[in-house]
């Protein structure tokens, strides 16, 4: 991606943003920043028809968790893995699971206490100016992932739902009230390539504890704060989007630092970022390892 629409995507995004901050408030761009992630973010490594179907899936489990909120996360979740194994096999691309990371985005809203009908309200507006964004700025048109096979679907789908199973557990569990990174770190890793080499697992480790590390810097220096924290974590992200193609560890780091500081974090919570982070990488290597074994795809070993 040129650097002038890198540019051009870091002001498209920050205009609604410092907006809505301004005018409600810092917690309330989240659920905006998750639709100009599905708008943007979903066309350029999927694209326009599955970003729009991944916005509305959002909307759509939002409302029947509004409707029937003893509805477990997790059935939600699988929904999204299911559907994202099918992306994987059939068209290629990774639209929807950068939609399952904007919808733990828009959930980190909700934790701050945003109505949900807010939400929706602003998550909608998001999404559509997010996909006018890419259609002018021609995103669709940049190089996918190709389709793997009905072999690396099916892996895809089992990766994406023993994860999420395990850390949307995980997250109900734990004593912190941000422990959705957990799952967005983990999901981090289901929008590489499908299959990693040792080689290549390893720069993802790195990548994610690399990425990990400048978010901590930027916490403890006092620019994670909002809105200025928003502004660092929307240029991460389109760098890392810029980068994607690249793979582990590049694309990896500003990912992970837009990942992290996305949900206006504060140092206070610096060490259990640091370990889940590490943990949600350590499982998604884990299972992605045993997803391969299962399906008899073998690794290199470079």
């Amino acid at each position: 991606m040129p650097w002038r629409l890198v540019g051009a995507l870091v002001v498209a995004g920050l205009v609604p943003c410092m907006t809505v901050a301004h005018l409600m408030g810092a917690a309330y761009v989240a659920p905006l920043l998750a639709g100009l992630i599905v708008g943007t973010g979903a066309t350029m490594v999927g694209s326009a028809r599955r970003a729009i179907i991944g916005g509305a899936l959002v909307l759509i489990m939002l409302g029947l968790h509004m409707v029937w909120p003893a509805t477990d996360l997790r059935l939600f979740a699988l929904c999204f893995a299911l559907a994202a194994g099918w992306e994987t096999a059939r068209t290629g691309g990774r639209a929807l699971p950068m939609t399952l990371m904007a919808a733990g985005i828009l959930w980190s809203g909700f934790q701050h206490q945003i109505p949900h009908t807010t939400g929706m309200a602003l998550f909608a507006p998001g999404l559509v100016w997010g996909l006018l964004v890419a259609w002018a700025l021609g995103l669709a048109s940049f190089p996918k992932l190709p389709p793997e096979g009905d072999r690396a679907g099916l892996r895809q789908s089992l990766f994406l739902g023993c994860g999420l199973l395990l850390s949307i557990t995980a997250v109900q569990h734990w004593p912190a009230a941000h422990a959705i990174w957990i799952v967005q770190m983990f999901i981090l890793r289901a929008t590489a390539p499908t299959r990693l080499t040792s080689h290549q697992a390893v720069r993802f480790v790195l990548g994610a504890m690399a990425g990990v590390c400048l978010a901590l810097i930027v916490e403890y220096s006092g620019l994670s704060a909002p809105p200025l924290g928003y502004v660092i974590a929307t240029v991460a992200l389109v760098i890392g989007l810029r980068l994607m193609p690249l793979g582990p560890p590049l694309a990896t780091i500003p990912m992970t630092v837009a990942v992290l500081l996305a949900l206006a974090p504060t140092p206070a919570e610096a060490v259990f970022r640091s370990e889940a982070a590490l943990a949600a990488t350590l499982l998604a290597i884990a299972l992605s390892f045993a997803a391969d074994r299962l399906l008899g795809l073998h690794h290199q070993t470079r």
